[in-house]
């Protein structure tokens, strides 16, 4: 089965196709660009002649140029007829960008994901779509417009759906492992994934730790139960008793952590005897704006080494997590992790 996104990749082009946008820039030179430079544009004839990057790292990509969105003004005027914005990660904030650029005036604008050629919602919009459609408080709708790439709900669709579905099934993935066991959900954020582990995954007690008050205050309200909390704390110092627990989960955390030796410390330490640290982390990646780390199977399993034992290596594709018709989980066991787009780690702490 095809998935969602290379649906909608499709109906994009598509679009280009009925309006004669026959030369095309892409914006976004990140994994989500690379494997659809050719296709499917060709087949709707269809020409990407350029990549955009807010500060391009390659040269080219599959032998087309990358280059800051301001240095399109060196293809004659009129000769891109249309702008796809291509992330499934920060489609709004590209779009957002794209469409206040002097350089890129005239010129449209499409979105993948979002509506095409839909305006950016304003705030107003959002807050009240959350509070009609999905009965939040005003102050809660806010807080999660505001910061819905770092601060994603995932039992609300602030996201495209291939990436919600994305952050769900590493967390079903976990829930196979923590039925009538004692977990903590590190870096829990809004707190959905602690909710899935005990009410998915039949955990005895899910304890879930976040740095942001904010989130915890709202996992709290939202997802707490007589087997779920919350605790403000940091993911390389919950303030949980030494061997504790059965299960350690920690998805998306240990590139954001300055000090990761600390963070894998931390876990070790809280694990009782024979316990279980479930792990992941994009595949190198790279540095962003808000990841201080990169890894490869090779560096994060020499990390993990030094705590840990008897590492099993999984891997996840973004574009395997969401079909047409069925949801297909996208995780498969791996040897090498040259090719999944994340890694995730399941392991046992030397006790």
């Amino acid at each position: 089965m095809r998935s969602l996104g290379r649906v909608l990749v499709e109906r994009a082009a598509e679009l280009c196709d009925a309006r004669n946008y026959r030369h095309i820039a892409l914006y976004g030179a990140g994994r989500h660009t690379v494997p659809i430079v050719r296709q499917p544009w060709q087949w709707h004839d269809v020409r990407v002649v350029a990549i955009l990057d807010d500060v391009p790292r390659l040269a080219s990509i599959r032998g087309v140029p990358v280059m800051s969105p301001n240095h399109l003004a060196r293809f004659p005027h009129g000769s891109i007829h249309a702008i796809v914005v291509s992330s499934d990660s920060y489609e709004a904030d590209i779009y957002a960008r794209a469409i206040s650029n002097p350089a890129l005036a005239g010129i449209p604008i499409l979105r993948i994901y979002g509506s095409p050629e839909a305006v950016r919602p304003t705030p107003t919009e959002v807050y009240a779509r959350l509070v009609t459609k999905w009965g939040l408080t005003e102050a809660d709708a806010r807080w999660l417009a505001e910061n819905r790439d770092e601060r994603h709900d995932a039992t609300l669709p602030m996201l495209p759906p291939e990436r919600t579905e994305l952050h769900l099934r590493r967390y079903e993935f976990a829930a196979r492992y923590v039925a009538g066991r004692h977990v903590a959900d590190a870096a829990s954020g809004t707190g959905y994934g602690s909710s899935l582990l005990s009410t998915q995954g039949g955990a005895a007690s899910v304890t879930g730790i976040d740095i942001d008050s904010r989130a915890t205050d709202y996992a709290s309200r939202r997802f707490g139960s007589q087997n779920t909390r919350f605790v403000n704390a940091s993911a390389t110092a919950t303030g949980l008793p030494t061997d504790s627990l059965d299960i350690a989960v920690s998805f998306e955390t240990v590139e954001h952590v300055e000090h990761a030796e600390g963070l894998i410390d931390e876990f070790a330490r809280i694990l009782r005897p024979g316990g279980t640290l479930i792990l992941s982390t994009p595949n190198n990646a790279g540095l962003t704006r808000h990841h201080v780390h990169t890894f490869t199977q090779q560096s994060l399993s020499k990390l993990l080494s030094k705590s840990f034992t008897g590492i099993q290596w999984f891997g996840q594709w973004a574009r395997l997590a969401p079909t047409a018709s069925e949801v297909a989980a996208g995780i498969h066991p791996i040897e090498s992790g040259d090719g999944p787009e994340y890694l995730i780690a399941v392991a046992t702490p030397m006790k």
